[in-house]
């Protein structure tokens, strides 16, 4: 969000991002036979959610290949592993393919929010481990 250039990428991992590593991070999710990053799957602790964030981005290309799903149910597993019994996951409301794929993993819309420094309301989901 808000990050339109590589520099303002390169900052925003080292700022926000690394600092948490391993237990918190950014994740590049790749190609099996060639190594191509596709996108990233993200595990996050924001100060203004009650549970850590999943979260996903990939490129427009790859959409509707299941490799979404695929990277989000894998970091979903890891979470769980890891005892984590409660997550949140956050979607623009025009954003049909992630409200889909949220649901598809076992999210439930709680409400919206609006994140430090944007404008845009957008659709918060909360995934509970206890109701699967």
């Amino acid at each position: 969000r808000g990050i339109r250039t590589m520099e303002q990428a390169q900052q925003a991992i080292k700022e926000k991002y690394t600092s948490l590593y391993p237990k918190y991070g950014l994740f590049a999710v790749e190609l099996n036979d060639c190594r191509q990053v596709i996108g990233t799957v993200s595990y996050l602790k924001r100060d203004n959610l009650p549970y850590d964030d999943l979260g996903y981005a990939f490129l427009d290309r790859y959409g509707g290949k299941g490799y979404a799903t695929e990277a989000a149910q894998a970091l979903l597993n890891w979470a769980i592993e890891r005892g984590q019994q409660n997550l949140n996951g956050m979607v623009a409301p025009y954003n049909h393919p992630s409200i889909k794929l949220l649901k598809k993993l076992g999210f439930k819309q709680t409400g919206t929010i609006i994140m430090p420094g944007d404008a845009e309301e957008i659709l918060l989901f909360e995934f509970s481990a206890k109701q699967q």
